[in-house]
């Protein structure tokens, strides 16, 4: 059996997870007269992105020692486009609801880079195992 982890899966898990934690972060702000108020991912479609993370990290997780089938890639990929395309349609929706006022925050830039990320590591040849465990050291 195998005890080594494919090192592609974990950095899937963890740009995919990055992503899910981006809905805490501020997605957008409010300045006026010196009062700033934020808003994150959280309080709106977050909660979109962030099923969306958990499904691309249960699907790496279920062929997490072996590389993704393609059926699984596909699947990835179309969810990290989808993550995407809700980052830049809610910094366009922040750029053209907010009158000048308001600003895109941390959070939904992260969740647009975690999306690229989600959508083209399935694709690119990274190789390589970790080792699952330390092994145990033997007593003489």
């Amino acid at each position: 059996m195998d005890k080594k982890l494919s090192i592609k899966n974990i950095i899937i898990i963890v740009a995919a997870a990055i992503g899910a934690i981006a809905t805490f972060l501020p997605w957008a702000t409010v300045s006026f007269l010196g009062v700033s108020e934020s808003v994150s991912g959280a309080s709106g479609d977050g909660w979109i992105s962030f099923a969306i993370f958990l499904a691309i990290i249960v699907l790496t997780a279920i062929k997490f020692k072996d590389e993704l089938p393609k059926g699984f890639k596909i699947a990835v990929t179309v969810l990290g486009v989808i993550a995407l395309i809700i980052g830049i349609f809610e910094i366009a929706n922040i750029n053209g609801n907010s009158f000048g006022l308001g600003s895109a925050g941390i959070g939904v830039y992260v969740v647009i880079v975690a999306g690229i990320a989600s959508a083209i590591l399935p694709w690119l040849p990274i190789g390589g195992k970790a080792p699952a465990k330390k092994p145990a050291k033997k007593e003489k």
